[in-house]
């Protein structure tokens, strides 16, 4: 009688497992990734920061730790960046910033990188050009100089280029009267105080973190300014805390003891 119970309770407790591990994962995951640094030497009054979302599959992110070609498993829709919002700071003027939030604009992505499943870089680019000599309704910092700038990704960060890059103001147009020629030369943002911080969900709106902590936080991974994973943590400064297994992870070990525990049982019952 006690061995049937005990069967018929270890059934019980493996049911909502074996339940909980068929759900399966979505198709496409949304990978929010953030920048914050200075631009650097060049234009040293001039800081920004970046938000790029993406959505990538979710099998790219369960794989092994490495780089990979945005094909097979992690092959992308169609310009698969869904948002852009870069900010530019006066560091003498917290107060002075202008923001460009891009939502439609063509993106194209070639590799991606993984850690510890989670997505840790993109390499690509995406059609968009930030312009700051034309005022109009946003108040542009000064530090920007009334440069135009891109934005680029590579597996250790994002990048800012100012293109043709002035540093006074005024300067003459492209192709007006005064220009150089040559043009100056696009000078490309520092990384060496870049923070970095990118979180992976499980679904394409931003809702299902693929890790979080106790409090049901978001997890993602802090990297440093040459892309090398620090550990996890909730947000781009926050402090780091021991790697979380995500909740697919935890039930498989807990179904395997399970099984193992009932293997030991019907042994000994055997006996």
């Amino acid at each position: 009688m006690a061995s049937r119970i005990r069967k018929t309770l270890f059934a019980a407790l493996l049911a909502p497992i074996v339940s909980l591990l068929g759900l399966g994962n979505a198709q496409a995951g949304l990978i929010s990734g953030n920048w914050d640094p200075a631009f650097g030497s060049f234009l040293p009054n001039m800081s920004w920061s970046a938000n790029l979302q993406i959505l990538v599959p979710n099998a790219c992110a369960d794989q092994a730790d490495g780089d990979y070609v945005t094909t097979g498993n992690c092959a992308l829709v169609s310009n698969p960046a869904q948002r852009l919002r870069v900010t530019l700071l006066n560091t003498g003027d917290p107060a002075s910033a202008g923001t460009f939030d891009l939502t439609a604009f063509s993106s194209s992505f070639s590799r991606l990188r993984v850690t510890n499943r989670q997505i840790v870089g993109f390499e690509g680019t995406v059609g968009a050009f930030l312009l700051t000599y034309f005022v109009g309704d946003v108040s542009f910092p000064s530090s920007a100089f009334g440069n135009l700038f891109s934005t680029s990704f590579q597996l250790t960060g994002a990048q800012l280029t100012c293109l043709a890059c002035f540093d006074t103001m005024p300067h003459p147009r492209p192709g007006g009267p005064g220009y150089p020629d040559p043009a100056p030369p696009d000078r490309v943002s520092d990384s060496q105080n870049l923070s970095q911080f990118l979180v992976t969900y499980l679904d394409d709106t931003g809702t299902k973190p693929k890790f979080a902590d106790s409090d049901g936080t978001a997890l993602g991974a802090r990297l440093d300014g040459a892309g090398v994973y620090l550990g996890q943590s909730t947000a781009i400064d926050g402090q780091l805390v021991a790697f979380v297994p995500e909740p697919g992870s935890a039930l498989l070990v807990l179904a395997g003891l399970l099984a193992a525990a009932g293997a030991s049982q019907r042994r000994r019952s055997q006996a």
